[in-house]
Order: structure tokens, then C-alpha cells, then sequence
């Protein structure tokens, strides 16, 4: 993806083309405020954030994985008992 302020997506680079997505797809903004204003108008009106902690949780689990996946060239898994990351 080289601009930011359009994304897209497509199955370019997928292991198989079942068909599912052909050719690049636009994607459709989603009015949200930043998630830093939205913590803190939560704060400030007792409601609930736009993302969870468990979401927020979630993606940084995903993302560290992936780092060290770049990082060591090995495939990593997540063990949800020991809450840890493994490389295989």
C-alpha cells in the first residue's frame, strides 16, 4: 500500500485465489475520533471506549508476534494459558 489516506486491499501475493476478492477494493472510512480523545471523553462521561482493552490487548499481542517473527525468521505461536509467545 503506498498511500495511507486510500487505503485498499486485494488477494495479490495470497497463497491461493479462491475468487473471494478480485482486483484492489477500496476501503470505507469510519468516523471515529482519535482513540486518545475518545479515552478521554470516556473518562470525563463514564461510557465505554470505541475499542476494548481486550481489542487493544489483542493487536499488540499480534504485533509483537509478528516482530519477532521478522526479527528471529521463525514462526511464532501464542501460548493463551501461559500468556506468552513462543518461536517454533
Amino acid at each position: 500500500m503506498s498511500n495511507w489516506n486510500t487505503p485498499t486491499y486485494s488477494n495479490e501475493g495470497a497463497p491461493r485465489g479462491d475468487g473471494l476478492i478480485e482486483g484492489e477494493q477500496k476501503v470505507e472510512p469510519i468516523e471515529c475520533p482519535d482513540h486518545f480523545l475518545d479515552w478521554l471523553q470516556c473518562i470525563r462521561n463514564n461510557r465505554i471506549p470505541v475499542a476494548s482493552i481486550d481489542a487493544g490487548y489483542q493487536h499488540a499481542v499480534a504485533v509483537l508476534m509478528a516482530m519477532k517473527s521478522y526479527e528471529t525468521g521463525r514462526k511464532t505461536i501464542y501460548d493463551h494459558k501461559e500468556r506468552k509467545i513462543l518461536t517454533t
